[in-house]
């Protein structure tokens, strides 16, 4: 019968080392095309805008978000909430985080305050509430001055864009 424990002073395999650089570009690629799953016209941002402010997944139908793409293990999603998202966003478009970690589906982060905005934009926000805050996960701020923070697994996102009147926003 083997042994099936390890020997303490046995050299540890070594990890592969990750190109986070790639991983990155990998990342957004997977999240523009879940936007062209999911029927929209997507492409990466910083290659073509080149500026530190370009999203990083471009889509001309969504055009009121600035979406920043994380592929992932862990997340200070306030943090790049705070010092990324909302300030590439401006003030006129709402801050998006597509959220990836290996092997789990895609979350999307949003402000509430922002989120409240979508809900009104469905022109039948009690329904849209009702609907929509059971796939909903609060993420309540952990610092004086950060917004709380909902996120969605990215098909409820999408749910909710499809029954908003994006013009209003």
């Amino acid at each position: 019968m083997p042994n099936h424990y390890t020997n303490p002073a046995a050299p540890k395999p070594a990890k592969k080392k990750i190109n986070s650089r790639a991983k990155g570009c990998r990342g957004e690629r997977l999240w523009r095309d879940v936007l062209r799953e999911h029927g929209y016209t997507a492409r990466r941002g910083q290659q073509f805008a080149g500026g530190t402010d370009s999203p990083d997944v471009i889509c001309e139908e969504l055009d009121k978000f600035h979406f920043e793409v994380k592929a992932v293990q862990t997340l200070n999603i306030h943090e790049v909430m705070r010092t990324q998202a909302a300030i590439d966003a401006g003030d006129h478009k709402i801050p998006v985080i597509a959220h990836k970690r290996n092997n789990e589906p895609w979350k999307v982060y949003i402000c509430l305050d922002d989120c409240l905005r979508l809900l009104l934009a469905t022109g039948d926000p009690h329904k849209a509430a009702y609907d929509f805050f059971t796939h909903m996960h609060m993420h309540p701020a952990k610092k004086s001055g950060q917004p709380t923070l909902v996120h969605f697994a990215s098909d409820s996102f999408f749910t909710l864009l499809r029954t908003c009147d994006l013009k209003t926003l």
